[in-house]
């Protein structure tokens, strides 16, 4: 062949000679410009952020809602520094999350199962709760003749806000490391004493009665059973004179019931400090002798009394007028006893068997009322009792918010909500 026609050993380069190192190039030139584009975006956050900034980066504080369920659960942490945590957890909560009201039944009839405040409604008794009183009731049942008053099993709407009531002052003094007492008279069946009991494992009951129906032991023995020999007190006798001189660190030891096989108390028996009071006996001034003689110059302890028909019943609300001598709560109001009060109507319900009250059959409407103390008719400074002992302003005005708090369920079912007498 000639020198000018193409050999096919020497081949000319195409156009695109080095095409493919070309494109090579190409992607990783995108590429670097991504990474480099990424890394300024990842500086300019950095130098943002507060933590680099020279400002601190508050915790995430757990909700409310979280709190209130889980001390109910879950035993108080020991360690000072959780403690501290949560304290500041708290402080940051208290700004951001505010309080909602859970875990209690306030509801209309044609309610899709949220109170009004957009909170659950659970359902009551709970499980545990009502086995509690099926318990009881079986010994309540096998004494035939003897009388039975009710109890608050009657009361479905009052039984649901108590237990809440309890379990937002358990959520309070978790932080603060301490129990939850409640202090009734009344005991009865043993109804009330469970429902607290049931309500967090960090509640203890000191329940005054006569005990003088014959299955009432038996059934102070089965809640000591279910729920622990320590977390439940019986004092014996009538709760007019025993309440002073329990309080008063008078009472006979032997009226005081404590440990297993209804033992009773050896040596001294000191007073503990209610945090909630719970007037429910016969005993005509009951309310009264709690509110003076088991609360702290302080006050701030909330107050609820059984339900009755009327609020100006002559024994327990406030009568008919300011000439209702024996009408408890208007002498406590009308003397600034009490304070943020609020009423409510109980569900209406029919007795299912005769009670002391009520016979088989009686429609039932009853009412019921909250307030919180306010220690200005506490005796427990002029008795000398422990109970005013570093009873501080800031105290004073921090239980008293507390207590608020705790009864404040007007939110939830404004539509339960009763005029107060005047």
């Amino acid at each position: 062949p000639s020198s000018s026609s193409p050999s096919r050993s020497v081949r000319r380069k195409p156009f695109f000679s080095g095409g493919r190192t070309h494109h090579r190039a190409r992607r990783i030139a995108v590429a670097a410009f991504v990474i480099l584009s990424a890394l300024a975006s990842a500086a300019k956050f950095v130098l943002r952020h507060p933590q680099f900034a020279g400002r601190s980066v508050p915790p995430t504080p757990p909700s409310r809602e979280s709190r209130l369920r889980a001390s109910s659960t879950s035993p108080p942490p020991r360690s000072e520094p959780r403690r501290e945590a949560e304290a500041e957890a708290e402080a940051i909560d208290s700004e951001v999350d505010p309080p909602r009201k859970i875990g209690y039944e306030c509801l209309p009839d044609d309610s899709d199962g949220a109170n009004d405040d957009g909170s659950d409604a659970p359902s009551f008794p709970s499980p545990a709760l009502l086995s509690s009183w099926d318990s009881l009731e079986k010994l309540a049942r096998s004494y035939p003749k003897a009388a039975v008053s009710g109890g608050i099993r009657l009361y479905p709407r009052q039984g649901s806000l108590l237990t809440e009531m309890a379990r937002r002052l358990v959520a309070v003094r978790h932080e603060e490391r301490k129990r939850v007492t409640v202090c009734e008279t009344g005991f009865g069946a043993g109804h009330s004493a469970a429902l607290f009991l049931s309500s967090s494992e960090y509640v203890d009951v000191v329940t005054f009665d006569t005990f003088s129906r014959p299955y009432q032991r038996p059934a102070l023995e089965s809640l000591k059973e279910t729920f622990g020999e320590g977390r439940i007190t019986a004092v014996a006798g009538d709760s007019c004179r025993t309440v002073p001189a329990y309080f008063g660190g008078n009472i006979d030891p032997s009226k005081v019931i404590v440990g297993g096989g209804g033992q009773p108390s050896k040596g001294k028996v000191e007073p503990v400090k209610c945090d909630l009071l719970h007037g429910s006996s016969l005993c005509p001034t009951d309310n009264l002798d709690l509110v003076a003689h088991s609360t702290s110059c302080g006050g701030g302890v909330p107050l609820t009394s059984t339900a009755m028909h009327s609020l100006t019943e002559e024994a327990v609300y406030f009568g008919h007028g300011p000439q209702s001598k024996k009408a408890q709560w208007r002498k406590l109001r009308d003397e600034g006893c009490l304070s943020h009060i609020s009423c409510y109507v109980e569900k209406p319900a029919v007795a299912d068997k005769d009670y002391v009250f009520a016979k088989k059959g009686t429609g039932m409407e009853h009412k019921f009322c909250f307030g919180v103390t306010t220690g200005r008719c506490s005796k427990a400074k002029e008795e000398g009792l422990q109970l005013c002992v570093d009873d501080h302003k800031d105290d004073k005005e921090r239980r008293m918010k507390d207590a608020a708090e705790a009864i404040d369920f007007g939110g939830g079912c404004p539509h339960f909500l009763t005029k107060i007498p005047a």
